[in-house]
């Protein structure tokens, strides 16, 4: 049975899916940082904390992901798509940056 706790577990700690979650974090924060216009200081501000930490939160935001996203869950340990990764990045920046 997909989905269990080991296979969110497993999921959330394959280097495919940390890696794609890393650059996900990084599309994300480059996307904030040259809509400039549009952003006040504190969101710049994110932005650049996300592009000096990607490589070491990535693993923790990977966890995060697996738990928050009920598609990436049920369907674990298959590593999702990239806009499925994408669209759950940006779900748990945005919740964690408020």
């Amino acid at each position: 049975m997909a989905g269990t706790f080991t296979d969110q577990a497993t999921l959330a700690t394959m280097n495919e899916f940390i890696a794609k979650v890393q650059v996900a974090m990084i599309a994300r924060a480059v996307g904030q940082y040259y809509n400039a216009t549009a952003q006040p200081f504190s969101i710049l501000e994110q932005a650049k904390r996300i592009l000096d930490t990607a490589g070491e939160d990535a693993p923790r935001i990977a966890r995060l992901v697996v738990a928050a996203d009920a598609g990436i869950k049920a369907a674990a340990p298959a590593v999702p798509d990239d806009s499925a990764v994408q669209t759950a990045v940006n779900v748990v920046l945005t919740a964690l940056l408020k």
